[in-house]
């Protein structure tokens, strides 16, 4: 089992479903679960910006995701994988069935969706996330991006609790 750490709000968006392949400028051989971590660093206005315009193309209820600003005070519910909401921590499983080098070809063959979340440009790779479950229980963690990380024993032990 593998853990790859991505800034939110890229983590959320897979972690709902909304973003299918992660965009690399590296290729990978390996196959298997992968761990989505949503890195500590802070979206920007700007990549909200991406998160409510993937929102609007997937035809989700944006209002969900709005309660956030002011859940506390209101006693409302905030949507489990708000961006704001979920940095330091492993948020959903996956499992990483490919890894394939884009060509003009296959980024045409994308949805507006999916290439409104990712990085396309021919000579990168895109990752295929299948399965993908968000955790019911966010796992904290520890970590930096780059290259796909070895899920500790201990990261494997909280992951058997969560589902």
């Amino acid at each position: 089992m593998k853990i790859i750490t991505l800034h939110q709000p890229w983590a959320s968006l897979i972690a709902l479903g909304l973003k299918r392949y992660e965009t690399r400028h590296w290729s990978t051989d390996y196959r298997g679960e992968l761990l989505i971590h949503a890195a500590k660093t802070k979206a920007t206005v700007e990549t909200m910006a991406v998160f409510w315009n993937a929102l609007v193309l997937a035809g989700v209820d944006r209002n969900q995701f709005l309660a956030f600003d002011s859940s506390d005070k209101a006693g409302r519910d905030v949507h489990p994988l708000h961006p704001q909401h979920t940095y330091g921590q492993i948020i959903a499983a996956s499992n990483l069935t490919g890894c394939l080098k884009m060509t003009d070809r296959f980024i045409e063959e994308q949805t507006e969706l999916e290439r409104s979340v990712g990085f396309w440009e021919v000579g990168r790779f895109a990752l295929r996330l299948d399965d993908v479950r968000p955790l019911p229980s966010p796992i904290p963690f520890k970590s930096r991006q780059g290259k796909l990380l070895d899920a500790s024993g201990e990261i494997i032990e909280q992951l058997g609790r969560t589902v």
